[in-house]
């Protein structure tokens, strides 16, 4: 059975999560409040979108989990520039800190040696995903006409055994 939380209660959890000490996990504050982690990770994502109470959670709260795709090209470069030096060890402490994976830095510098801006890797992920959708939607009207055709032939096939057999009980009776 499940139980129904009320906004106040969804919002103070947001807050509590936002506001959590490094070493704690959404599932440590999960168990404390006594909620799943799935559900809490839901309210997040709900307040990241606006759909809690606007007034009990500040959007400031929420920026500090942004997506590495978020990232601009100077916080790339900086962060790129900050790693440089460092030693792998160091890399993955400045990677934990900046909510990102050591592999994302590799991406980056591989986009920026290459000269790839992360406008051209939406633009080319956009388009991507409009050509698999234009491919799928292909694929199923093939597999429909395909399906017809078929039909079709089989309709062909048994229209020609009826006038077979038909053709047969005309001469049988002459």
């Amino acid at each position: 059975m499940s139980t129904k939380f009320n906004q106040s209660f969804k919002s103070e959890s947001v807050k509590k999560v936002l506001s959590r000490s490094k070493d704690t996990t959404i599932a440590q504050v999960a168990a404390s409040l006594g909620v799943a982690k799935s559900s809490l990770y839901r309210w997040v994502d709900d307040a990241k979108q606006q759909e809690l109470e606007p007034s009990s959670i500040k959007i400031s709260d929420l920026e500090h989990e942004k997506s590495p795709n978020d990232w601009s090209l100077d916080e790339r470069l900086n962060i790129l520039i900050r790693c440089s030096s460092l030693s792998s060890e160091q890399v993955n402490a400045a990677c934990r800190e900046s909510g990102i994976y050591p592999h994302h830095i590799e991406q980056w510098r591989n986009d920026f040696s290459k000269g790839v801006s992360p406008k051209v890797n939406t633009e080319e992920r956009a388009e991507r995903k409009k050509l698999k959708q234009e491919n799928e939607a292909l694929r199923k009207e093939l597999r429909r006409k395909e399906k017809a055709l078929a039909e079709a032939a089989a309709l062909l096939i048994l229209q020609k055994k009826i006038q077979n057999i038909w053709e047969r009980e005309e001469d049988d009776l002459l």
